[in-house]
């Protein structure tokens, strides 16, 4: 066993972020801040959905890596079943709502930062995808549990998230409309 600050994991990765986008911008010979707040915006996202998934709160200070090659993998595949067996309803609510609630940043950013999931369903699929992603590398994470739930509930937080980016898109392009028609000379 091996005790490593999360800090020190976290600042490697933000290095590695950094100089990832920087030789971007230096291969593309452009740079524009706008884009890059958003695609910073989308790392902390990131930063922060693998901190809560990986390193769950009640170890805060420090991750516990450990190699078990012998040991099965916790796996749920049916929908709601682990749900029923909270003893409070209140644990259960959380589940749901904090699975839910770390999508909802990636419905959003998603459609921004790419055009081509500006989409319901694709930005649903992206949510998906990155959802199907972690939960089957927790395979091979010690104490974690690949759990349908946690599949069906972060892809409908990442459809919730377009929703908000919709409702946001709509009332930001019907303003504009209203304020051009308001300045028509006659």
């Amino acid at each position: 066993m091996r005790i490593v600050p999360f800090w020190k994991i976290e600042l490697l990765f933000a290095l590695a972020w950094i100089l990832f986008r920087v030789i971007a911008a230096v291969v593309k010979r452009k740079f524009d801040i706008k884009r890059e707040l958003l695609m910073l915006l989308m790392y902390v996202n990131l930063a922060v959905l693998i901190r809560l998934i990986y390193f769950p709160l009640d170890m805060l200070t420090d991750i516990l890596i450990r190699y078990r090659f012998f040991e099965m993998p916790k796996i749920n595949l049916v929908p709601f079943v682990h749900l029923l067996e909270y003893n409070y309803a209140g644990n259960a609510f959380i589940n749901v709502a904090g699975n839910v609630l770390m999508f909802v940043p990636t419905g959003i950013i998603v459609p921004i930062l790419y055009k081509k999931f500006d989409s319901f369903p694709m930005t649903v699929l992206a949510g998906f995808l990155l959802s199907l992603a972690i939960e089957l590398s927790q395979l091979f994470t010690p104490d974690r549990v690949t759990d349908v739930d946690d599949l069906i509930m972060n892809t409908l937080g990442a459809a919730i998230g377009f929703g908000i980016y919709y409702l946001v898109k709509r009332i930001k392009n019907r303003n504009g409309k209203e304020a051009s028609h308001g300045t028509d000379p006659k």
